[in-house]
Formats: structure tokens, sequence, C-alpha cells
């Protein structure tokens, strides 16, 4: 039976914990503005079931938290030309009726790809959420074969505008002062180039593993969402650390069970597209604000906000909606936890290391508990994941 180490299992404290402001409101704010004025647009055209191919690359915004000016927007610029193909693709995909058995495949290669690339071009926030969940949401929405020009135009247009309101420097940003890294670092001026790349490797190959297998699950299953489950194991894999990693599988599912209450809410209250529209950007803005400092605050808005999204085109009773919603992501963060306790050792050496030791010459008494302080600020994160 796996478990995890007593150690690395979330207290309550850890659980509930609410980390610093560090500058939120900056980030939310940019993500608002590349989101509002695209959707809005859309929706004066009368083009509202283009607002998912605006919104997901519009997600963009939220890479850079804490980098300097240049770097951020080249991050973006990266991250905005990875998220349009993967929403280009995956329209395509729907538009020819690729078989869903294909389309988890593919969202697994996706999952690893993007995860190991991110690793090394030290992408942030870490992992790979975004890019599973704009290429999945995408491929799993309908779309005829006459629509996919225009997506791919308003897919390009909001994913640069991303990138030019960073730019333009309308909102402001705070670099925090270098600090000493006692870690080792992802980047061009890594010091031990080996140590790092298997570790992203490993990384790729638990996120493409955690994704297959949770979507291979729900389509077994018969689901009718079972991107669902593929973002939820993608979730705790950007974490940074194993009990970090836990914590947020943990709070994935309680933000998700109590987030039904609010999208019910939301559900009910906005009935029109304008109102779902103004109603997504704000649960996106909220969810920004919260996601570094508690992601199950987070969560409560990420909820309503995709299903708003899935909804605004594609109505659907709610109470099988919201269960679906539920019993996905219990599968997801199911397998991601398999994946993360599985894999600690690889990707923790030295805390593998520390308790083999500990447990050899049997001393309870040492102060030292077994860290992970060997590959902690590898993943550490910046901001945000996710959906």
């Amino acid at each position: 039976m796996l478990t995890a180490p007593a150690h690395l299992v979330p207290t309550l404290r850890q659980l509930v914990a609410i980390g610093p402001h560090a500058g939120a409101h900056r980030v939310a704010l940019r993500l608002a503005l590349s989101t509002t004025v695209p959707l809005l647009v859309l929706w004066h055209l009368g083009r509202v079931d283009l607002v998912p191919y605006a919104f997901l690359p519009a997600t963009a915004a939220v890479f850079g938290r804490n980098a300097p000016g240049r770097r951020k927007v080249v991050m973006q610029a990266q991250v905005s030309s990875v998220l349009i193909g993967l929403v280009v693709v995956g329209a395509v995909c729907a538009a020819f009726g690729v078989p869903v058995g294909m389309i988890v495949v593919m969202t697994a290669v996706v999952a690893g790809a993007c995860s190991v690339t991110g690793d090394l071009l030290g992408w942030s926030p870490a992992g790979s959420l975004f890019f599973v969940f704009a290429f999945v949401a995408s491929a799993s929405a309908p779309v005829s074969l006459s629509t996919l020009p225009l997506i791919a135009a308003t897919c390009t247009v909001v994913g640069f505008g991303t990138m030019a309101i960073t730019a333009s420097g309308l909102v402001p940003a705070v670099v925090r002062p270098p600090q000493r890294r006692t870690a080792v670092k992802i980047g061009r001026d890594m010091t031990d180039p080996v140590l790092p790349r298997r570790i992203a490797f490993v990384h790729g190959v638990g996120s493409a593993v955690a994704v297959g297998v949770a979507g291979a699950i729900t389509w077994a299953d018969g689901s009718q969402h079972p991107y669902w489950a593929m973002v939820s194991a993608i979730v705790p894999i950007a974490g940074g650390s194993t009990a970090g990693q836990l914590t947020r599988a943990t709070h994935r599912i309680a933000g998700t069970v109590a987030g039904l209450a609010v999208t019910a809410v939301v559900l009910t209250v906005a009935t029109t597209p304008l109102a779902m529209i103004i109603a997504l950007v704000l649960c996106v803005t909220v969810a920004e604000l919260l996601i570094a400092r508690n992601y199950a605050l987070a969560t409560l808005f990420v909820t309503p906000a995709t299903i708003g999204m899935l909804t605004l085109n594609h109505p659907q009773p709610l109470v099988p909606l919201l269960a679906a919603r539920v019993s996905e992501t219990c599968i997801g963060v199911a397998v991601a936890f398999v994946v993360v306790i599985a894999t600690h050792a690889v990707r923790h050496p030295q805390a593998q290391t520390n308790e083999t030791t500990a447990l050899a010459w049997r001393r309870p008494q040492t102060t030292h508990a077994p860290t992970e302080d060997g590959m902690e600020g590898f993943r550490s994160r910046s901001s945000s994941p996710g959906k």
C-alpha cells in the first residue's frame, strides 16, 4: 500500500495558513485588464462563442510575477506563443472530431513537454497547468471548421495583447531584491546542468503519467468531462516540495467542494452572456489575488470560473454538472497523490538520504528532521495554478 511519510503529510496549520499578499493585486489587475477588454469586445460583436478562446491565452498575464520587466515580457511572449498554438491545435482537433482517447494521449504529451520546457526556461508559475487547460478545454469544445480562422485570429490578438499590456507598464511591478540561493536553480546560469535536467525530466514524466492516467480512467468511465480530471491531476505536480504538493492536492478537493456553492450562486445570478462574462472576470481576478496565499480559497473562485466558461455556450443541468466536477476532481487528485509519493525519492534524493541515515542510526532525539532542502527551491512557485 502506497502511503505518504508522516513528515510529508500536511498539518491543519499548513492547510489553513494564509501567505503574504506580496503584490498579488498587481498580477490580478494585469489579468483583469487582459481578459476584460477582449471579452467585452466579443460580447459587443455578438461572438460570445469565441470567449473561451480569448480567455485561455490571456492567462499568460500571470507569468513572471516578480521577474524584472524585460524578463517578464520575454517570458510572457514565450508562454503566449505556446498557449496560442495549443488553443488552435485543440480547436482543430475538436473540428475534425479527434477521438477522446487520442485527446487524452495528446494532453499527456502536452503536460510532459510543457513541464520540461518551463523548468528549463525558468517559467513561473512552474508546471504545465495553464498549458494543459488551454489545450484540453479547446479540444473538448464543439467547433466548426469555418470558425477556425476566427479562433486563430482571436487567440493571436489576445495573446500578444496581453504581452503588450505588460510591456506598456500600465501595471507597475514590484521586483524583489535578489536573495542568496541555497538550492539548485533552473535557468541559464545554473551551476550543475546535469541534476536540474534530470529532475526536470522526472517532473515531465510525472506530469504526463498523472494526466494520462487520470484522463484514461474518466474516459473509460464514460465521463463527458474527462479534462476536469486531467487538470486536477496536474495541479499538485507543480508544488515546490512533496509536502507542498500534498497540500495543494488537499486544497484542490476542499476548494472544489466548497466552490460548488459559489458556482451555484454564479450560475443562478448570471443568466445573460454579459453577466456571465463579468462574473468570469471577477472570479479569475479574485482567484489570482488568493492563489499564492491559499490555494483552497482561490479554488472557491476557480471552480465557478471554469464551469461558467463551459456553460456560457453550452448550458447544462446544474446538479449533474456539479456532481461530475467533484467526482472527476477526486479522481485526478488521487492519481496525482500516487505519482507524487512514488517519485518523492527521485525528486528529492537528499531528503531520502537523510531519512535512510536517520533510520539506520535510530536517533529519535535528533533535532534535524528529514527535509527536502536539496531540491526545495527548484520548483518554488512565484504565482499560480490554476484552473
